[in-house]
């Protein structure tokens, strides 16, 4: 029979998840300069550090600006109809949170979350209203979402209440002019009101506008210039959809150098900054969400003006300190020829401004004016860029099968059901979720039983949640001889490519039954002592960020109100899905509401995950650039970084476990003009230990103990005083003496063959972190030449994880197994939520404690790597800046916090 696991929504999959920390500080500049040493390595240079600034403590002026108003157009050509949508967003913080604490009781955190009146927040906008005067002759009002008050051509819509950060929409459907000789506006712009605190609040927006007829082609949205990106319709709202104000905004933000399209509007948009290309996607995408026309134009630039672009990403050092000696290898950014060769292939925008005609614009220069032209074209405007341009990553997943009868001589196979190709700027700030849909159908018989799990796999993506099925596939487990088909492996691989460079394939282990031993050795499967359970679990999902851009703290705030709705959303599907029974044959209504539990619960899940993603990117890229400036370095993303986060369900051991897996944190480092190449080499040890600190104590506060991690494993070691050891390719046979796991011996070995330019940093002995039941090991590999460097478990993750046991057995039958669903995803995700509402909206100041504790513990390991180096004859990397590193880290670790963005 075929249980009720076939009625789950296959959203349930998306795990239960996440409580966040918090946003990191925006960093002040450093006026301090990297050289070489004057003295020997054993008297490491410490440039000078910034006094530091007190963090900002006054609340923002909320009159300033708590309700805005942003609109988009479903065309801006004469075409008969139109519809229009205007979103209001409320800016001001809650001041209304559930009174519970971290920690407390699942039935503590439930009643506080319901006991709390959100509508009763004194920060919710009361009673909105949007109007709007209609002023062309030729424009009808035919329908509205929400009803209207029509007085001629005066048109009045109540929006009711908005709380805060939140947001209200209004969707207008009008019939407009099926011709336009030149631009013309349809209304007089919209205006909205509100009531603060008794206090009148008022905000509107530009007209509803048609460009001439002829120009379609330049006003689409594609995934490059997304003009129907929300951020990019805000920020144009912001701007007055005014395109020169636009031109302007755009050439204010930072040039990266950089291949191609890798970041996008909204990418660009987050990070300030971008390369030729993103940055003339971003002014696209906002000239035509403002209705102007807009086209690239694709060129070359000499090497004077690729040198300009160059020299702008480094600031002026008003005051450097140190000594640079004589014959010392310093950096020359403008001269170095990547650099030059990625600046000279460059694009800018030409737009059909009103009263001007086609008319370039260059926002890559920070000097330029409308109608500058740097660079050569090579051929004529194009509406949108060839694929050829865009970086991509290719997400496939790798399942490996046990058949008890041989295919092709072998038992083991493996198969490829699922794979997908995205744009990276179609992932920016919309992580990728893969998960399983999982039917079961048990037979029985007097001797033989069988079990057979049919697992779809799939992603889901994008703002609109896209779904992208696999091919189903099948696990057959029976005691009927030869009858068994069992999944013992899954991976899943991202392969990044892009112009210019070689395709690069990650792999992250889902599972392997089999082991990373008895692979590398050549070993056999061996007994499985597989039941009839199903490997793969509905339970099961990971969400990976694809990040070539920063994180602004909106990106989090956006989600506060989701959040609201959809823990009470999730209390109210709890407590539906409570007098569930148990039933082989459900009756429609036990199914409509097992699935509507389950997709309340699966929407709750994804959010957390996101948020979790995007926390964890902005705290690390906030750190990133605070240390940058005191390396004087220029850090940046030039490709895309994976980082995973997955609730894992082993229903077969009855347990969970949350992982986090930082699996590719690469960035480039360009030291800044006239200074020691040393700096962007010591920049890249410490940011990789930086980023091993933040990740632990992310992870910290949303899972319970034992949490499992490098950093873990070194401060327990360094607690209980064993030492670390330092391995390379020629010290193997010593690496096989040593008492750790045969699988971590054989992960290593095989990293320093496949790159005997590194070493590895290992304590010299299994690690029992506290609260554990069984000893693990985790280690460094460190580059020689870049001295990057890679955190590892030895698991093959570079991650962080928390194993804990489920609270509730999970039954096969339907009440069970939906029951023990809620019990487990309430005790865990609400349970970590109710953090969150005590800290929105989230600033520069919330990340603190994170960011603290992760320079503390950077340091730690950083000098105790650094020891166990040190004692060995090869001194190469020490020599290389890693002394450096650790000099100026633990200089900068002993001042107060960093200084915090003005609220």
């Amino acid at each position: 029979m075929i249980r009720l696991q076939k009625l789950a929504s296959i959203l349930v999959s998306f795990s239960m998840l996440l409580q966040l920390f918090a946003l990191p500080f925006t960093p002040a500049g450093t006026n301090t300069a990297l050289a070489a040493p004057a003295g020997p390595l054993a008297t490491p240079f410490l440039p000078n550090i910034p006094t530091p600034v007190a963090p900002q403590t006054t609340e923002p002026d909320v009159l300033a600006q708590p309700l805005t108003i942003a609109r988009a157009q479903s065309t801006y050509q004469a075409t008969g109809t139109a519809v229009v949508t205007y979103t209001l967003r409320n800016t001001l913080p809650p001041t209304i949170r559930p009174a519970a604490e971290p920690g407390a009781t699942i039935t503590d955190t439930v009643a506080a979350i319901s006991a709390t009146d959100f509508a009763a927040d004194p920060n919710n906008l009361r009673g909105t209203q949007l109007t709007l005067q209609l002023t062309n002759a030729q424009t009808q009002f035919l329908a509205a979402s929400q009803p209207a008050d029509q007085n001629g051509s005066n048109l009045t819509f109540n929006l009711g209440d908005i709380p805060p950060l939140s947001a209200a929409s209004l969707v207008l459907t009008l019939t407009i002019p099926s011709s336009a000789a030149d631009f013309v506006d349809l209304d007089a712009g919209a205006a909205a009101y509100s009531s603060w605190r008794g206090v009148g609040i008022t905000t509107a927006t530009s007209p509803i506008r048609l460009a001439p007829d002829g120009f379609a082609q330049w006003l689409v949205c594609t995934p490059d210039a997304n003009c129907n990106d929300s951020y990019v319709n805000r920020k144009a709202a912001e701007l007055g959809h005014d395109p020169l104000a636009i031109f302007e905004f755009v050439r204010s933000l930072g040039y990266e150098s950089y291949q191609g399209s890798l970041r996008g509007a909204r990418g660009t948009l987050w990070s300030e900054a971008g390369n030729g290309i993103d940055q003339a996607s971003l002014l696209i995408a906002l000239l035509r969400a403002s209705g102007v026309p807009a086209a690239y134009r694709l060129g070359t630039l000499n090497q004077a003006n690729a040198q300009t672009l160059i020299t702008s990403m480094f600031p002026a050092v008003t005051a450097p300190s140190g000594l640079i000696l004589p014959g010392t290898s310093t950096a020359d950014p403008a001269n170095d020829p990547q650099l030059l060769a990625e600046a000279q292939s460059h694009a800018w925008v030409e737009a059909y401004l009103p009263g001007s005609s086609w008319t370039a614009l260059d926002p890559a220069f920070p000097a330029a004016q409308p109608g500058n032209v740097f660079g050569t074209p090579s051929g004529g405007q194009i509406a949108e860029l060839p694929d050829n341009l865009r970086h991509k990553v290719s997400a496939s997943l790798v399942v490996e099968k046990y058949a008890a009868f041989p295919v092709n001589g072998t038992n083991l196979y493996t198969i490829n059901p699922l794979n997908a190709t995205f744009n990276t700027v179609e992932l920016a700030g919309e992580p990728l979720v893969f998960a399983h849909l999982v039917e079961s159908n048990f037979q029985g018989g007097l001797t033989f039983t069988s079990a057979q799990h049919t697992y779809t796999p799939y992603f889901v993506f994008g703002e609109a949640e896209t779904l992208y099925e696999g091919e189903p596939f099948i696990e057959l487990i029976s005691n009927f001889p030869f009858g068994q088909d069992m999944v013992v492996a899954e991976w899943l691989d991202f392969t990044l490519s892009g112009p210019g460079r070689v395709d690069e394939t990650y792999r992250r282990e889902l599972f392997d039954d089999i082991g990373f031993a008895a692979r590398a050795g050549g070993g056999l499967v061996g007994e499985l002592n597989r039941d009839e359970t199903a490997r793969l679990s509905l339970m099961s999902s990971w969400t990976t960020l694809v990040a070539a851009y920063h994180v602004p703290p909106e990106a989090i705030n956006d989600a506060y109100q989701e959040m609201v709705t959809l823990s009470l959303q999730g209390i109210a599907a709890r407590q539906a899905v409570a007098d569930l029974q148990d039933t082989d044959n459900p009756t429609p209504e036990q199914t409509a509401i097992a699935q509507a539990a389950v997709l309340t619960f699966g929407k709750v899940a994804r959010l957390g995950q996101r948020l979790h993603l995007l926390q964890f990117a902005a705290a690390s890229d906030q750190a990133h650039g605070y240390a940058a400036d005191a390396f004087l370095v220029k850090a940046y993303a030039d490709s895309p970084r994976l980082f995973t986060v997955g609730w894992e369900r082993n229903d077969q051991e009855q347990n969970e476990s949350i992982t986090f897996d930082l699996l590719r944190n690469k960035v480039r480092a360009v030291t800044y003009p006239g200074q020691s190449e040393i700096g962007s080499e010591a920049f890249l040890f410490w940011r990789a230990l930086l980023d091993m600190g933040v990740e632990h104590e992310v992870l910290a506060q949303i899972s319970p103990a034992p949490l499992v991690s490098v950093g873990a494993v070194f401060d327990a070691a360094i607690a209980a005083d064993i030492p670390l050891d330092r391995f390379t390719y020629g010290t193997l046979d010593e690496l096989a003496a040593l008492p750790i796991s045969d699988q971590a011996k054989a992960r290593i070995a095989a990293a320093l063959t496949e790159n005997p330019n590194q070493y590895v940093i290992v304590p010299v002995q299994m690690i029992t972190l506290p609260g554990a039941t069984e000893p693990t090991i985790g280690w460094l590999q460190i580059d020689n030449d870049t001295l990057e460097v890679i955190d590892t478990m030895e698991n093959g993750q570079h991650f962080v994880a928390g194993d804990y046991a489920v609270l509730a057995e999970f039954s096969k039958k339907a009440g069970s197994l939906i029951g023990g669903f809620t019990a487990g995803f309430f005790s865990h995700t609400m349970g970590f939520w109710i953090g969150f509402f005590g800290q929105m909206p989230l600033d520069g100041q919330d990340i603190g404690a994170v960011i603290a504790a992760s320079k503390a513990s950077a340091a730690a390991w950083g000098h105790r790597a650094e020891k166990a180096c040190v004692k060995k004859s090869d001194k190469k990397w020490c020599a290389r800046g890693v002394t450096y590193g650790n000099a100026l880290g633990a200089a900068i670790i002993g001042q107060a916090d960093p200084p915090l963005q003005e609220t």
